[in-house]
């Protein structure tokens, strides 16, 4: 279960690092993550974070 949780959390934020390269942020801050159990082997995740350009 543990090994599931850190591979969910690195394609999340890697999906994340991405999307905000795309749009031309030079990192991303106030990174949360919230994980639900829906059903017997199934989880969700849900990530979200502030893209920011710096000066």
């Amino acid at each position: 279960y543990s090994s599931l949780m850190t591979e969910l959390r690195d394609t999340a934020l890697t999906r994340m690092i991405k999307h905000a390269e795309g749009s031309g942020a030079d990192a991303v801050i106030n990174v949360h993550f919230d994980v639900n159990v829906i059903a017997l082997g199934a989880v969700e995740v849900c990530s979200y974070g502030t893209a920011v350009k710096l000066l």
